[in-house]
């Protein structure tokens, strides 16, 4: 998908959002948007199952409540990003930054988080049900209230993580 189809998209998801004549919901399947810029881009209720956004810049993107189930940010930068509430499941998060990121209520389960950083990252009340956190930073990570049945922190750094009980494997 080139920059200026995405461009007129959003656009159009915007006047949607504020129910402005001429709006529309974004609706992409399957777009890749590997290496895009896209820092403080507002994808709120779009629907962008199985997205590339492998080398995104995406600090600050606002996704809540958005369908990005099978999504792929690896090596995605998404520090500050907001993705409360929204459907990651199956979401592949390798080596992603996500530090500060707010991901409350999202579901992630079979999200891979392999090597991801998420340092001071919000995940409360998120479904993580047999989520890979391998070699996943999680230092100050809030998991207040969250879902970890059957998520793996084999190598991960828990230092101050808070509302993980036991660690798993």
């Amino acid at each position: 998908m080139d920059e200026k189809e995405l461009t007129r998209i959003l656009v159009k998801h915007v006047a949607w959002l504020h129910n402005e004549e001429g709006g529309v919901k974004a609706i992409i399947f399957g777009a890749d948007l590997t290496g895009a810029d896209l820092r403080d881009t507002i994808f709120r209720e779009a629907s962008l199952p199985n997205a590339i956004f492998r080398d995104a810049d995406l600090r600050g993107v606002e996704c809540t409540d958005t369908d990005l189930k099978g999504a792929d940010f690896t090596r995605a930068n998404l520090v500050w990003g907001h993705l409360g509430g929204a459907n990651l499941t199956d979401a592949k998060f390798t080596d992603a930054n996500l530090k500060y990121a707010y991901l409350g209520s999202a579901k992630l389960g079979g999200a891979d988080f392999t090597r991801a950083d998420l340092t001071e990252a919000n995940l409360t009340g998120a479904t993580l049900t047999g989520a890979n956190f391998t070699g996943a930073n999680l230092a100050g990570a809030d998991f207040t209230g969250a879902n970890l049945a059957g998520a793996d922190f084999t190598g991960a750094n828990l230092a101050g993580a808070e509302g993980i009980q036991s660690t798993p494997h």
